[in-house]
């Protein structure tokens, strides 16, 4: 009798940290440059094999991965590498302690020659991964930590408490954990100019740590709205506040890690092969901003030139949304087309959505998947904030405004969050049959 085919996994790491004097993404009220490192940028990968299908994962320490980054990562890999272009994902832990990268997004000026470093150090680690394949046993469990997560919008909202954790059991190579967590990682303001991995680098090194010969690669979840206890436009001032100090982030990561440990101590076996992904594009409506853009820029344009002058943080924020003004004089309504991507490794399933998507979208999904499931946002696109329908009664900053750092024409309409869904409720369909 034919034996079955034997799960394969690999993993590689590469560090991507920028020079000092770097600008930094993720705040718009932060404009001085970065000072140095306080702990060091990464691309982790993990690779997973059947023996016949290749699937591969790059997850970068940056504020997000957008198509012009992905396809750059993709094409890197694929000269060597023997993947399928639809089986490979670059993915971002979000982290608003990196570099610029989106090119067309307001959130700070793209350095060429650091966007450079990132897509060699990303290719590496793809690579290094591909080329530690070897056979492993998967198990899964799922841990709990409900004292992190907080939804910044409505006091009490829903949050997802689980970290789930998938873990590769190799033979003769270091294990390889996978971690995954709802929450923005922006443990750290404005006001540090440290590049770091936030909570998600604490969370990873202190899992390796628990666990002896592992290598582990954090996936953050479905967090959209989802932070550790403070309003969107806290992130406006750059004062600081006591509870946003790397401090904080290192008991964060360490609570988490710590809640994985324990899920992998019950861990079940999951059967590993075969492996199969599934990919779609989804057509994301968005709409014009409620507001006229020539209005909105002459209001912008007359607090800049006041008297006092706007403190430095409202002046990264106001130079920011008059800069989309001037890119876009006269939004219309239209569509923008993402890729929506899912993998099947034996009985796991890893559901890959682009851009910021809110936690209702990984529950209401893990609801109603009955297997073991890891929701990943910020994949392959940055469209930025998909909202959930049920936000856009209240507005708000990722409804109303964020789009524009974005640099998108307009928000989302409502159905676009109902279509990715459907998309990935339709992929994992096709998995599952």
């Amino acid at each position: 009798m034919a034996q079955e085919p034997r799960l394969l996994v690999g993993y590689g790491v590469r560090d991507v940290t920028p020079p000092p004097g770097t600008h930094m993404s993720g705040f718009a009220a932060r404009t001085s440059p970065a000072a140095g490192a306080h702990d060091p940028l990464q691309a982790r990968a993990v690779a997973f094999s059947d023996g016949g299908a290749l699937l591969l994962a790059v997850v970068l320490d940056v504020i997000g991965v957008d198509a012009h980054l992905a396809a750059a990562v993709r094409d890197g890999v694929l000269r060597l590498a023997s993947p399928r272009p639809d089986d490979v994902v670059v993915a971002a832990t979000h982290t608003h302690g990196g570099p610029p990268v989106l090119r067309d997004a307001f959130l700070g000026p793209v350095d060429d020659a650091v966007l450079a470093r990132v897509v060699a150090g990303a290719v590496e680690a793809g690579l290094d991964a591909v080329r530690d394949l070897a056979p492993a046993e998967l198990e899964h469990g799922v841990g709990h930590e409900a004292t992190v997560a907080h939804d910044r919008r409505v006091p009490g909202g829903p949050v997802d408490p689980r970290v789930p954790v998938v873990r590769a059991r190799r033979e003769g190579r270091r294990d390889v954990v996978l971690v995954g967590y709802a929450c923005h990682p922006v443990t750290l303001g404005p006001d540090n100019l440290l590049f770091t991995r936030d909570y998600p680098g604490f969370l990873v090194d202190a899992l390796e740590s628990l666990l002896p010969g592992s290598a582990a690669v954090f996936l953050g979840g479905c967090s959209g709205q989802v932070n550790t206890g403070h309003a969107a436009h806290a992130s406006a001032d750059l004062t600081g506040t006591p509870r946003r100090t790397f401090a904080e982030a290192r008991r964060i990561g360490e609570a988490l890690a710590g809640a994985a440990a324990s899920a992998l101590a019950g861990a079940r076996p999951l059967r590993g092969t075969p492996v199969v992904a599934a990919r779609t594009e989804v057509d994301l409506p968005f709409v014009p901003p409620a507001t006229d853009p020539a209005a909105d820029e002459a209001r912008w344009l007359a607090e800049l030139a006041g008297d006092p002058p706007p403190a430095p943080g409202r002046r990264g924020w106001l130079e920011g949304l008059c800069a989309w003004a001037d890119r876009f004089p006269h939004p219309t309504a239209g569509t923008l087309r993402v890729p929506v991507a899912c993998w099947s490794v034996g009985e796991l399933r890893i559901a890959w959505f682009p851009g910021e998507v809110f936690v209702e979208q990984g529950l209401e999904l893990a609801a109603a998947h009955p297997g073991p499931l890891v929701c990943v946002s910020n994949a392959n696109a940055a469209p930025g904030y998909v909202p959930h329908p049920s936000a856009y009664d209240a507005g708000g900053y990722e409804v109303e405004e964020a789009f524009r750092f974005y640099g998108m024409p307009g928000p989302f309409a409502p159905e676009a969050s109902r279509r990715l869904d459907a998309a990935m409720r339709d992929l994992l369909a096709r998995l599952d049959g």
